[in-house]
């Protein structure tokens, strides 16, 4: 029953006019066994006729691993992120995925329920071939699927977005006002929905933000009223890789003709750093209804946008970012410094930090060239993305791998101390 109820889900869904791949098939997709670069899957389908389920369940198992992901394969990730329309429209118009079948699909089962046809069909893929293609096929590869040994392999992103209003930093300076304006105003309520809605079309994982402030261990700050921007709270308590930031302008002059812009503002979660800012404004209407002139400005957004702000962030994710990290010792500190051996271990505290700092900068990028006994000013770059998690990499990663490698060197002699300001840690040896 539980499985009758998965594929007439997955039926449902591909009558979505909203799925960004309703027009191909779907199935129930299960991986059965795996010999080397050979997957044998179990994939039920339903159709008005066996012949039809047949082929619709050999596209839709295609369309599962290309586009949402099995389980059991690759952290359960689809093999492509990112805009593939173009790519998929060959690929299944041409039916270009016989080229990877290996022998003939088998049909396992065949039964009649409510006048539709439901098949199950085993079929085994060479996944070696199939991800070869997809490679050349000039598509954005998930960093799940790719080779850890690649350069490359961090260009293939899918960053998750959160979207969230534009709050101002004169008030109640708090995430209660953020949820405030979504609860008390359905135009911003509309415009932070729609364009949420928009960068999924585009290929983009998206959270809604009061979700993720309360399942988040930040979901204690809702009830302080921190002195700080707004903006700057949320891009470095939202958990996401870029926070997007909505803000609705209505006006209405004297003959009541009114319009609207929407002023859309995206940056990188951990570096604050922009990577895309634009403004989109409707038209001038004879009306009242401010929910309408939010949508006919949405209207406007291009796909350029989109493409640009992921070429931006492709970008910071080759280059890395930087951290600058500042070591002292506290006052009370007076039997050791820097260029003393290390009580842990009776290193040489300098040339292990510079050991460390090798190993763990991106792409060998590190410098500490200004220091003393009593204080080093170091700077190191850092990935923005882990493959091997397949997720971003936060700075509070970062300063958990620093400190446990102080705590090795110093032993239980001296205790350090991290203080994280943005992308910068301040180190005090106590």
């Amino acid at each position: 029953m539980k499985k009758f109820i998965a594929v007439y889900m997955a039926l449902l869904a591909s009558l979505c006019a909203g799925s960004a791949f309703a027009q191909y098939a779907t199935a129930n997709v299960e991986l059965e066994s795996q010999a080397g670069d050979q997957y044998t899957f179990l994939s039920v389908c339903t159709a008005k006729k066996s012949g039809d389920a047949v082929e619709e369940a050999i596209e839709g198992t295609f369309n599962t691993i290309l586009t949402e992901g099995v389980e059991g394969i690759r952290n359960s990730q689809p093999m492509i992120t990112g805009d593939c329309k173009s790519f998929l429209y060959r690929f299944f118009n041409e039916r270009l995925y016989n080229r990877y079948l290996i022998g003939k699909p088998q049909k396992v089962s065949d039964k009649k329920i409510n006048k539709v046809k439901q098949v199950t069909v085993r079929m085994t893929i060479n996944m070696k071939a199939l991800l070869k293609a997809v490679k050349g096929g000039g598509v954005t590869l998930n960093p799940a699927w790719a080779d850890r040994t690649e350069v490359k392999a961090t260009a293939a992103l899918n960053p998750v977005v959160v979207v969230v209003p534009y709050v101002k930093g004169d008030g109640d300076d708090s995430f209660r006002a953020m949820k405030a304006v979504i609860d008390s105003s359905p135009v911003n309520a509309h415009a932070v929905n729609e364009v949420s809605a928009l960068f999924a079309e585009n290929g983009y994982k998206t959270r809604d933000f009061r979700t993720a402030l309360a399942n988040s261990k930040t979901s204690s700050i809702l009830n302080e009223n921190a002195q700080d921007d707004i903006n700057s709270m949320v891009v470095r308590q939202l958990p996401g890789d870029i926070v997007v930031t909505v803000e609705v302008n209505v006006q209405t002059d004297n003959h009541r003709s009114s319009s609207c812009s929407v002023n859309i503002r995206a940056v990188e979660n951990q570096t604050e750093s922009t990577l895309g800012s634009v403004s989109y404004a409707s038209g001038a209407y004879m009306t009242t209804d401010s929910i309408l002139l939010v949508k006919d400005a949405l209207k406007r957004i291009k796909n350029d946008f989109f493409a640009e702000m992921q070429s931006a962030f492709e970008r910071m994710v080759a280059e890395g970012r930087s951290m600058a990290l500042e070591f002292n010792l506290s006052q009370d500190v007076t039997d050791w410094d820097f260029s003393s051996p290390t009580p842990g271990n009776d290193n040489d505290f300098m040339e292990a930090l510079e050991n460390w700092l090798s190993e763990n900068s991106y792409q060998g990028v590190y410098d500490m060239g200004r220091s003393t006994d009593k204080y080093i000013a170091a700077s190191i770059n850092i990935p923005i993305w882990d493959n091997e998690r397949n997720k971003g990499y936060t700075t509070s990663q970062f300063s958990s791998r620093l400190k446990k490698f102080l705590r090795s060197e110093l032993g239980d002699a001296y205790k350090p101390e991290v203080t994280a300001m943005g992308q910068k840690l301040l180190i005090t040896i106590k």
